[in-house]
């Protein structure tokens, strides 16, 4: 009666819910199809794919957004058009349960894998022979039918799945669609591609279909796995591993860049107060999460084409190619001030100094413009009269 009641106040709960139910339903009906209806060509090709299935099934790339890319999947759609659609909705369980079983998921994991695959392959396996017998079997109908079944396919899978990751990274579908969106890649159209020939080629050579998709199949997913491992290391060298800002590595380069360059646009220096002090009042998890906050709320309030840098310990830099007014930085402070209020740690107060530069209005070079926001900073720093800064002048001592 709870999760009846849990599922009635959740929509996408009780919608994965009845996915799941209706997945798993249609696969006991492909078991019994199974017993009744195999054929010795069939249960070949069953064989077969479903063996090479199961060896890529470990093999995956997790996106940022949360969803893994497989290349498997692709595999499997050789059986909607190879197969009966209810014995290619049996070919990925072998795979679906060694990947389940390895990840040491939920009993309901596996139900709601198993819905998740089985509903693309036979929705799709449905279209497909729907439109052969609408439209025949001339070449141009062919292409029509192989080309909307991939579409078709292509549609459910990334919905179903940006349902699943929602509910798991408790996110809104609509803002993981997005995600899933920008994650489509030149990998998946390769991919969808590979599967279009394989389709035609089965047409006559099923067997050495399925084989050479796999195999040419590997073969791309192990480039974009190569690509992605060198990509990673390139952006973990100009990024900060903490605030997930580029760091100073990424300034420095700014810097060369605009050494023979005209340079325009506005710096912010950003200068967490008495982070010593939190650190050793509140410990280095709750500083870690300060610098998080002030990285953070520096993005948020200045969103792309700006550029964000964590320039030392405590200290960050923002760079605007467009020139920026002082409401930027109340902006900030604001911002910063909801950070502390949410936290609800006691006497734990988050400010910042800032100093502000613009080029070419205040300075004409890039290095002039970091030095006249940074003495900005340190002239604040002083102003704002901190009980626990003594009142000197000298920038060395503050």
């Amino acid at each position: 009666m709870s999760i009846m009641i849990t599922l009635a106040k959740r929509p996408l709960h009780l919608v994965l819910f009845l996915l799941t139910l209706f997945g798993n339903v249609l696969l006991l009906f492909s078991v019994v199809f199974l017993f009744h209806h195999l054929t010795y060509h069939n249960a070949l090709l069953m064989i077969e794919i479903s063996v090479l299935c199961t060896m890529l099934a470990p093999w995956s790339i997790r996106m940022p957004s949360g969803a893994s890319w497989r290349p498997g999947i692709p595999l499997l759609m050789l059986g909607i058009y190879t197969l009966p659609r209810e014995l290619a909705m049996l070919i990925p369980l072998p795979g679906l349960i060694w990947i389940t079983a390895r990840a040491h998921s939920r009993f309901t994991k596996y139900l709601e894998t198993f819905a998740h695959v089985a509903l693309g392959l036979f929705i799709s396996a449905s279209a497909y022979s729907y439109l052969q017998n609408r439209l025949g079997g001339s070449s141009p109908a062919l292409f029509i039918s192989i080309l909307t079944t991939l579409m078709l396919h292509l549609l459910i899978n990334r919905f179903i799945s940006a349902m699943i990751v929602a509910k798991r990274e408790e996110r809104s579908v609509l803002d993981q669609l997005r995600l899933t969106v920008k994650e489509l890649h030149w990998g998946y159209l390769n991919s969808y591609l590979l599967v279009f020939m394989g389709a035609l080629l089965s047409r006559q050579f099923p067997m050495i279909a399925v084989f050479l998709t796999s195999a040419i199949q590997v073969g791309i997913f192990g480039a974009i796995n190569d690509y992605n491992k060198v990509k990673s290391l390139q952006k973990s060298a100009w990024t900060d591993g903490l605030t997930g800002i580029e760091n100073r590595h990424a300034w420095k380069s700014l810097l060369q860049a605009h050494e023979r360059t005209p340079f325009s646009g506005s710096l912010i220096v950003v200068d967490v107060d008495h982070f010593k002090l939190v650190n050793d009042q509140f410990g280095h998890i709750t500083g870690d999460e300060v610098l998080r906050d002030v990285a953070a709320a520096l993005v948020s309030s200045l969103p792309s084409p700006a550029r964000h840098f964590r320039y030392g310990g405590d200290e960050f830099i923002a760079y605007s190619p467009k020139s920026l007014s002082e409401e930027v930085m109340d902006s900030i402070r604001d911002k910063l001030k909801q950070v502390s209020q949410d936290r609800g740690i006691q006497n734990l107060r988050l400010e910042v100094s800032m100093g502000m530069a613009t080029a070419p209005v205040d300075t004409p070079s890039i290095e002039e413009t970091l030095q006249l926001a940074d003495a900005r900073m340190y002239e604040e720093k002083f102003r704002r009269a901190h009980p626990l800064i003594s009142p000197l002048s000298q920038r060395e001592k503050l």
